[in-house]
């Protein structure tokens, strides 16, 4: 395998085949967790932010987009999401990780934005913490949809790393402008980590918005009840114009994070919940449409004291697979068994030269070539 020049270190690291969905996915923007990443690639980051990591294919030099949403190399942690053109669900995939480079930097802003291919928007609510500025609530793909946090809407800890909290008090939201950006065509998917808590009567949200574009007369709502006696949650979509809701049956979740995703196209809607379809609504959503003026995410309702809370919410144009929905379950949920063990390598040593004092007065200079260096 060759070796990508300039780097000190790399992870040469397989991706297990059996967390793939059957089939296997195309262009798919897989997350990379430093918390698996071997300590000694990350601290051979020439950065304390890690912006040069960088992942190949498995040729060792073929590069991969890659966005660096945060790392650090004195804390070991970090997320970065790669956007690989097809990880196999018959035999293991691999991928270089490479870092120690002083002469780069993060990757161009469009680079980083074509990992996300398949999404139209993109909000990991990975930042430290919201002001209620506009843009501050980062969208990671080209499109202008960066949001503003309002009311008491905060930054809090998330599965992948930080998430967005939505207490019931205080009117939270984050709202997006352009929503005619976010529908418009026959399909759409909608997918989310969402957060159940313990203390089921603490946190005891009745009605939330997970994202809706809806504004005059246009535009699509999908959102959530919540029973806080039993855990159970009903998840909504919601047409506005002809008028069409869905209701999916009640689904039971443990406390801790879940992953959900809706996916609506032509001729069904499919909830998915941690991977798995849980139901469909068949033949009732043939269009989805476009919203006007600001479309927004939060907004828990009806009962004081509660919160709700998401990561890593993504909008997409399109019906993503069942494959599709499985490996990203499975990859943002447990990257260290999405990841094998892999190899650790170091920058093989180039041809260096060295004085020879035996060299006689009147020839070349006093140096030889030693392949292996000193």
């Amino acid at each position: 395998m060759a070796w990508m020049s300039g780097w000190t270190k790399r992870w040469i690291v397989p991706i297990d085949h059996t967390k793939v969905g059957s089939g296997g996915v195309t262009n798919f923007p897989a997350y990379l967790s430093g918390a698996v990443i071997p300590a000694e690639v990350l601290s051979a980051c020439a950065f304390e932010d890690c912006r040069d990591l960088r992942v190949t294919l498995d040729d060792g030099v073929t590069v991969l987009n890659l966005e660096n949403v945060l790392f650090s190399r004195s804390g070991f942690t970090g997320e970065g999401h790669y956007n690989h053109p097809s990880i196999s669900s018959a035999v293991d995939t691999t991928v270089c990780v490479y870092a120690g480079n002083a002469g780069v930097g993060k990757m161009s802003t469009a680079e980083q934005q074509a990992v996300w291919t398949n999404e139209a928007a993109l909000w990991h609510m990975s930042e430290p913490s919201w002001a209620g500025v506009p843009g501050e609530v980062i969208n990671s793909t080209a499109l202008n949809v960066s949001g503003q946090a309002t009311g008491s809407a905060a930054a809090e800890a998330g599965i992948i790393s930080n998430a967005g909290s939505f207490p019931n008090a205080g009117s939270p939201n984050v709202t997006v402008p352009n929503a005619n950006l976010l529908g418009g065509g026959a399909a759409i998917t909608i997918s989310f980590w969402q957060r159940v808590f313990a203390d089921a009567t603490t946190y005891d949200v009745q009605y939330t918005t997970v994202f809706s574009n809806d504004g005059g007369t246009q535009g699509y709502w999908f959102g959530a009840r919540y029973k806080h006696t039993s855990y159970r949650f009903r998840y909504e979509f919601y047409r506005r114009t002809p008028l069409v809701e869905l209701l999916f049956d009640w689904v039971t979740l443990s406390a801790g994070w879940h992953y959900v995703a809706v996916v609506a196209n032509a001729t069904a809607t499919t909830l998915y919940v941690d991977g798995v379809s849980r139901q469909d609504q068949t033949g009732i959503v043939p269009l989805i449409p476009r919203g006007s003026g600001n479309a927004y995410f939060g907004s828990p309702w009806i009962v004081a004291g509660s919160e709700w809370r998401f990561d890593e919410l993504r909008v997409a144009n399109a019906a993503k697979s069942t494959a599709d929905i499985l490996t990203s379950y499975n990859n943002q949920f447990s990257p260290s068994t999405f990841y094998g063990a892999g190899t650790v390598e170091s920058a093989p040593s180039g041809r260096m030269r060295r004085w020879n004092p035996f060299i006689m007065p009147g020839s070349n200079p006093g140096f030889m070539l030693f392949p292996g260096g000193l």
